[in-house]
């Protein structure tokens, strides 16, 4: 016969449980919204004072602020740089619930001539050192403090071109510097990565291309045909010496090194080497000699 068992039942710790986990949950919820709280007050300390120089400065900020996909080619000194950081950070202050961050890309391209070695410090001083035309617009704009906590909070992020294959990236501000040195295969596969709420910015100079094969260079290419088939969102923004704003000196020693006139290094010596090579007595003719 079966006992009927009456009475309250044992305690489980259920109602324990739940409470500890009712605990948990507010605090780190009042630690995430702290945390969001102290997010918005770095973004609150952006404050950007630059003021146009030109109209094709402006027609940069206007394209950045406006479109989808800013192309952007011109000599050194004109500011493409410097202008599209600004923007981009104004963008990061202003729309934070559509830009979570400002991604700076770069193709690592070493210069002719030139062994870096082994760069010092992790991956992020390397990054930086690869980097430092984005870092010295920051710097300059926000100053280095306020940079390195936007870096330390994730809100400016630094990659290298290699890592972008394969990825759909979104809701952020890509920057893409020395966009020359960016082969057709590569610019292709750059330019299919951004999804959503994402703005794109590519900087480069075909006058400064540092790939081996400078015909491989994607950048004038794209800008040729981008305006012979243009497209909604996607604008060309071209600078020339015109609007070099750097130094009075900076446009002078850019027209004497792309001067019809200046002779690249090695061109006089290759001519009396080959003079000299002719004077030498090839066997042919020694043999001439040794009949005569």
């Amino acid at each position: 016969m079966s006992r009927k068992v009456t009475g309250t039942p044992p305690k489980t710790g259920t109602t324990k449980t739940t409470r500890a986990t009712k605990t948990t949950k507010k605090v780190v919820s009042e630690e995430s919204n702290l945390l969001d709280d102290k997010r918005m007050n770095l973004l609150s300390q952006i404050k950007i004072d630059l003021k146009h120089k030109n109209e094709i400065q402006k027609k940069l900020t206007n394209s950045i602020k406006n479109g989808d996909v800013t192309i952007c080619t011109g000599p050194a000194g004109t500011g493409k740089t410097l202008l599209s950081v600004a923007e981009a950070l104004l963008l990061l202050k202003n729309h934070s619930d559509i830009f979570t961050h400002i991604k700076l890309v770069k193709s690592i391209v070493q210069l002719e001539d030139e062994d870096l070695g082994t760069l010092p410090g992790d991956e992020k001083d390397k990054l930086k050192f690869i980097m430092m035309s984005f870092i010295d617009a920051f710097n300059d704009l926000i100053g280095e403090e306020l940079t390195n906590k936007l870096m330390e909070a994730g809100y400016i992020k630094m990659e290298v071109f290699g890592s972008m294959r394969g990825r759909s990236i979104a809701n952020c501000i890509l920057l893409f510097d020395e966009f020359q040195n960016v082969t057709d295969r590569k610019g292709k596969t750059f330019l299919t990565r951004f999804s959503k709420n994402t703005k794109v910015i590519a900087l480069g100079d075909s006058n400064q291309i540092d790939i081996k094969k400078p015909e491989t260079s994607c950048l004038k290419e794209l800008v040729r045909m981008a305006k012979l088939y243009p497209e909604n969102g996607v604008e060309i923004v071209e600078f020339t010496d015109e609007e070099i704003v750097r130094h009075r000196l900076t446009s002078y020693f850019i027209k004497i090194f792309e001067h019809v006139e200046y002779k690249p290094k090695g061109t006089e010596v290759k001519k009396e080497k080959h003079k000299e090579e002719y004077k030498k007595p090839s066997f042919f003719r020694y043999l001439l000699n040794y009949f005569k």
